[in-house]
């Protein structure tokens, strides 16, 4: 076996854990608070694509292609509000932006 190089970090009177524990912790947290603020949008982007599913059904096109908008601008990695939202540019006779909603 080779010599690890980086021994001397875990062994003796200051390992690396304890060294960089103020940097981990504040790494951990920072780490949370993303995960929270991703849940706390997908939870708004849900509610906006309900309201777009809403108002699709009721035939208000141009409402729900605002509310499949609104979606997006909370959860860019969903592809069906991409597609919901193609739908509504096709009915407003919108195609071309219909083909640009699909490419994404």
């Amino acid at each position: 076996f080779e010599e690890d190089p980086d021994e001397d970090l875990f062994t003796g009177e200051n390992p690396a854990a304890v060294q960089d524990q103020a940097a981990f912790d504040a790494m951990a947290k920072d780490c949370e608070d993303r995960r929270k603020r991703k849940e706390a949008d997908r939870k708004v982007a849900l509610a906006e694509k309900e309201r777009g599913n809403a108002a699709f059904k009721a035939m208000q096109h141009s409402e729900a292609l605002s509310a499949y908008t609104r979606a997006t601008e909370h959860d860019k990695g969903d592809k069906t509000l991409y597609a919901n939202r193609a739908i509504c540019h096709i009915k407003l006779r919108n195609f071309l932006s219909a083909i640009e909603d699909c490419s994404r």
